[in-house]
């Protein structure tokens, strides 16, 4: 792969992430610009509560999970690449091919999914600041090459903008609508604080 087209991307994705953008407009555009450089078929990104790591929004591609389904997997069952222990580690990215050794089937996850034709997923958790955000698997057919070492630490290159355009659109939740404007803002108040203690970022329901 080629280095202008990655640090192309590179500032595709960190552009996008400074536009402003529901988190939904934003992964949806993020998709479509990691596509042209890590191909994949299917896609699931989520919004994560930095407090609890509990997800709080998901938007799918191609494919279908239940609430149920992504909260055991994610909590409860112990598995390769749990977005929370990714978004605890060093990169963030992670690829079941290269976590399994090559044998998808050890993976519970994977395995609950027989049947449906996926092969390797690859999975980032955006971190900025320390703070975790957002998730993303990105999957591919069965019988499909597998995401290789290059691909996974391209993406983790990626992780800290997402993360900050997925702050950016958090924190700038807009007024429901038909609620008095003398009343509570939409969505949840959250307070982001540096490292000092002060706050950095208010949002408006806070």
């Amino acid at each position: 792969m080629g280095g202008d087209l990655e640090r192309r991307t590179q500032d595709k994705v960190a552009r996008l992430a400074g536009e402003g953008h529901d988190w939904v407009t934003l992964s949806t555009r993020l998709s479509a610009v990691i596509a042209g450089v890590i191909p994949f078929t299917r896609t699931c990104w989520h919004t994560v509560d930095p407090g609890t790591v509990l997800f709080t929004g998901s938007l799918n591609r191609e494919i279908k999970c239940s609430g149920s389904w992504l909260a055991e997997h994610e909590y409860v069952i112990d598995d390769i690449n749990r977005w929370w222990f990714l978004a605890r580690g060093q990169t963030h990215v992670g690829a079941s091919s290269l976590a399994t050794h090559g044998d998808l089937s050890r993976s519970a996850r994977h395995r609950s999914r027989e049947g449906y034709g996926t092969g390797d997923e690859l999975r980032a958790s955006f971190v900025v600041d320390g703070v975790y955000w957002g998730a993303a698997g990105f999957l591919r057919e069965e019988g499909d090459l597998w995401f290789t070492e290059a691909e996974v630490r391209l993406l983790a290159t990626m992780c800290s903008a997402v993360a900050e355009g997925l702050r950016r659109a958090l924190l700038a939740v807009p007024p429901a609508v038909g609620v008095p404007s003398a009343g509570m803002d939409a969505g949840p108040g959250l307070v982001v604080y540096d490292e000092h203690g002060d706050p950095e970022l208010i949002s408006s329901a806070a």
